[in-house]
This record gives C-alpha cells, sequence and structure tokens, in this order.
C-alpha cells in the first residue's frame, strides 16, 4: 500500500511542477519571437510540448496510484512496514550527481560527446551490462539527435572541443 500512496505524491507533485513550467516558467523565461514559419523550430515549442506530456503522465501516476489503493482497501491489505532501499537511495545520488556533472561536462565538451558517455554510464546504473546493448544505443542516439538537428531541423549544435571530429 505504501507504493501506492507513493504514486500519488509522486503524481501530485509533478503535477504541480509541470503545471507551474507550462504556466509561468515557459512564458516568462522563454523569449519567443513574433512570428516563426515552422511552429516546430520555436524556442518555446519543445519545452511546451514536453510539459503538456509531463502533465499528462502525472495524472496517469495519480489515477494508478489512487486506484491501487482504492483496491488494496477493498481487499483489506495492511500497510507494510517501511524498509529503507539503500541501494536505490544510493543509485539515486549517483544519478543526481552524474547530472550535474553532464551539465558541466557540456559547457567543454559540447553536446553530443558527453552525452553519450552519459547515456552508457545511466543504461549502466540502470544494470544493464551487455555492450551490445551499451555501445551502440550511447552511440547511436546522441549522434542521431546531433544529425536531425543539423541536417532536419538546421539547428547547430554546440560541439565544444570536439568541433573538429563531427561532421
Amino acid at each position: 500500500m505504501r507504493s501506492a500512496y507513493k504514486d500519488v505524491v509522486l503524481g501530485i507533485a509533478l503535477l504541480a511542477i509541470s503545471v507551474f513550467v507550462l504556466a509561468w516558467l515557459i512564458p516568462v523565461g522563454i523569449d519567443s519571437p513574433g512570428t516563426i514559419s515552422n511552429r516546430a523550430l520555436a524556442p518555446a515549442f519543445w519545452p511546451r510540448l514536453i510539459m503538456i506530456a509531463m502533465t499528462a503522465l502525472s495524472v496517469v501516476i495519480l489515477l494508478q496510484g489512487l486506484n491501487r489503493i482504492r483496491i488494496l482497501r477493498a481487499e483489506g491489505v495492511e500497510a507494510e512496514p517501511h524498509e529503507p532501499n539503500i541501494a536505490g537511495n544510493l543509485k539515486t545520488a549517483i544519478a543526481a550527481v552524474g547530472l550535474f556533472v553532464f551539465t558541466w561536462a557540456m559547457t567543454w565538451g559540447g553536446i553530443v560527446v558527453p552525452s553519450m558517455v552519459a547515456l552508457a554510464l545511466y543504461i549502466l546504473l540502470h544494470g544493464e551490462w551487455r555492450l551490445t546493448i551499451i555501445i551502440p544505443v550511447s552511440i547511436g542516439v546522441p549522434l542521431a539527435l546531433y544529425l536531425f538537428f543539423l541536417k532536419v531541423a538546421l539547428v547547430p549544435m554546440p560541439l565544444g572541443i570536439f568541433e573538429n571530429y563531427f561532421f
């Protein structure tokens, strides 16, 4: 039952954050020119789209938690005792620190190469150890996104010190 309550709290928190970002942070924090021929290239388009998806997913998490609480109460299930998950907490802390390191690495290394390294480390942190999965995904996804933005969207991506090594 405890995990159902955690889902409800997570759903409410994510919903509050996403509504705050949609209603205030994006309109105030992102400057947009008056008219743009392609809406997908507008500065606020993708952040707004991501926040709309986050709002929808937070509602789904909230409703699933409420539904699970209703089912468990109907079955008469008692709340299970709390057992701390030290490994899970450590992984969460490592992931949070990793985001700060990734952000710092992008300042000098650009977006592509630090994304490759970060993606590989997060795949390992999640528990996947097969190199046949890790290497193609961690190299292919950032490279495909880089090529999409460079060739299709015509938006150059900063490469940092790796400027001379890419297309």
